[in-house]
Order: structure tokens, then C-alpha cells, then sequence
């Protein structure tokens, strides 16, 4: 892989990871951790260059969403493990996205939130790419946002990564929380990025400069280091009891039994 970013575990419980300087996306089995889906490099119609994140869907007929970072669109995808294949289903956002870095998919509703680092901004969509209404709140900025993630009771958190907090928000956008601040103490952050949650409800937040992955309780009041000695974390995914994290500065993506 070269500078893999974002990662996710799809519908069948294997790694999905964004191998974003290959301009593709690669599938690695949880039981071999061998690439187990021919890469999709897209179509003549919408190509992937530079894509940063790739999420698990669960929308009919659509079940991997990808930010297309480069192309500044967000692609639906319909991926046919069987036949190791990837195809597109739909795109938005062309003239509206500037660097859309990571999204993720509303359960219920379908709809789609997305983090634009350099605008940044935190927006909802419909799956056909319609605006729904943002993430924010009038008291602060975000700065640079580069990750979100839906927690099991349907909130949004992203990573604030210029002002080195998470904010928490209902699934309407409306503001709830922030938690955390810059610094090197547990619960605190330098660069939070990737955020998982896993099947009990534990959150897991890429901390990029403090090279650890941080694990946070279901009621948001324990943190702990999940794991340490990381070189630059971006992403991470949950899946049971297992951490992958994708370091872009090594391009390898490590499991942790944390």
C-alpha cells in the first residue's frame, strides 16, 4: 500500500482500506489478513484519485461509500465479494466538496455525513447527494475536521483535528459536546483523527501526533490507551476485539489486540 488513510469493516466483518496514493481500495480477510477484492480503480465515468476514506454502507443495493478526495465527490459503490468485484452506483458533490476527507453513513435514514477538511465543514446528505443541513454550532469553529463516525445510539463525533478535540452532535447536526483538548495525558489530543466504535459501544480515536490509539467508554467519561508506539495513526476500524490502523507513514495496516 502507499500512504493507506481511512479504514472500515464492511458488511461481511473483513477490512476495508483506503490505499489512497494507488488510488484504489483494498479488502483484507480478518481470518488471513490477505487481500481478498481485486483493487477498484473506478470507471471512465468516476475513477478514485487520492481516496482517503472508504466506509461500510448498509444503504439497499449500495454497501461501501467512498470519499473521493481528489475527485472532491463522494462515490456509492456496490461491491460483489464473490466475484471480487467493485462497482459504481451513484456520485455527488462535484462543485460543492473541496477536499471531502471521510464520511459515514446514517442507519436508519441512509443519509450521509461528510467531513470537508478544507472547507472546513461537516454536511449531511441524501444518498442522490441533496443537502440536508450542517454540523456546527454558533459558539465555535471547527478547524480542519478530518473524520466522523456514528455512535450505536446515532450521534455523530469528528475529530476536530485543528482545534484537537472530538465534537459530539445529534443525528440532526445539532451540537451536544466536545470532548478532550490538545495535550499528551490520556484524554487529551495532538491531531485526532480516524474514530471507531465497536460492537459493545467503546469509541476508538486515531491520535496522530501522540502515535496512540486512544479507547473511550460507551458514557464518554473513561478513556484509556488502547494502543501505543504507533507511527502517525490515521485510521482506525473495530471489528470484536480487533484494532487496524492504517500508518501512512510506514503504508502498512496493523492489527492490534488491544
Amino acid at each position: 500500500m502507499n500512504w493507506p488513510w481511512y479504514c472500515d469493516v464492511n458488511n461481511v466483518g473483513d477490512f476495508v482500506i483506503a490505499d489512497t496514493m494507488n488510488n484504489r481500495i483494498q479488502t483484507f480477510q480478518t481470518s488471513t489478513y490477505r487481500a481478498s477484492l481485486q483493487p477498484y480503480y473506478g470507471s471512465e465515468k468516476s475513477p478514485l484519485f487520492g481516496v482517503k476514506s472508504v466506509k461500510s454502507s448498509g444503504i439497499p443495493g449500495t454497501n461501501l461509500v467512498v470519499a473521493n478526495t481528489d475527485a472532491q465527490e463522494v462515490c456509492l459503490l456496490r461491491a460483489d465479494y464473490a466475484k471480487g468485484e467493485i462497482n459504481l452506483v451513484n456520485s455527488f458533490g462535484k462543485g460543492f466538496f473541496q477536499e471531502p476527507t471521510d464520511v459515514c453513513v446514517q442507519r436508519g435514514t441512509g443519509n450521509i455525513v461528510v467531513v470537508d477538511t478544507c472547507l472546513h465543514q461537516v454536511s449531511i446528505h441524501t444518498q442522490s447527494g441533496m443537502l440536508l443541513g450542517f454540523c456546527q454550532q454558533d459558539n465555535f469553529n471547527m478547524s480542519q475536521p478530518s473524520a466522523v463516525a456514528i455512535s450505536p445510539t446515532g450521534d455523530i463525533f469528528v475529530s476536530d483535528t485543528g482545534n484537537n478535540c472530538l465534537r459530539q452532535f445529534k443525528c440532526n447536526g445539532q451540537y451536544v459536546a466536545t470532548i478532550g483538548k490538545k495535550g499528551s495525558f490520556v484524554g487529551e489530543f495532538n491531531g485526532p483523527r480516524g474514530i471507531a466504535f465497536d460492537q459493545r459501544g467503546y469509541m476508538f480515536v486515531a491520535d496522530e501526533f501522540n502515535n496512540r490509539i486512544q479507547m473511550i467508554s460507551p458514557d464518554l467519561r473513561h478513556f484509556t490507551n488502547a494502543v501505543t508506539n504507533l507511527p502517525l495513526p490515521k485510521g482506525v476500524a473495530a471489528n470484536k476485539n480487533l484494532l487496524v490502523t492504517a500508518a501512512a507513514s510506514d503504508g502498512f495496516a496493523k492489527v492490534y489486540h488491544p
